[in-house]
């Protein structure tokens, strides 16, 4: 019964870091969809304001940017979960493991960089 529930642990162990780094792919998949949303709205008010001359007050390259910006960093954020993932896997196999914090603060910082961009920009405009 012992041996069989240390056969099972580093299984339920793996899985759970399995689990984990699909969160952490969601998690980049979801700010690279936001990304795409914000660029695709640089170019509706483009577009809108070739037909509609009060939409040209709307016009700027600023969404642009901060989308494209924001679908590399979800990519970013994928290549160093796949990294992590690998990193835990190897941990587990050698009974070590060294919690880090690095993919946590990035995802903090990522969104707090993203926030303060788009209400600096929803300011510029509603000014």
């Amino acid at each position: 019964m012992i041996e069989e529930q240390k056969i099972r642990a580093p299984r339920r162990t793996h899985l759970a870091n399995e689990r984990t780094f699909l969160a952490w792919i969601r998690t980049a998949i979801a700010i690279m969809a936001f990304g795409f949303l914000v660029a695709k709205l640089s170019l509706l008010t483009r577009l809108l304001s070739e037909t509609h001359p009060a939409a040209a007050s709307f016009q700027s390259d600023i969404p642009l940017y901060l989308g494209a910006g924001t679908i590399a960093i979800g990519g970013l954020l994928g290549v160093f979960a796949v990294i992590r993932h690998h990193q835990i896997n190897r941990q587990i196999d050698e009974d070590r493991f060294s919690p880090s914090i690095l993919l946590d603060i990035m995802v903090a910082l990522i969104l707090f960089i993203i926030s303060t961009f788009v209400i600096f920009y929803l300011v510029h405009i509603l000014a």
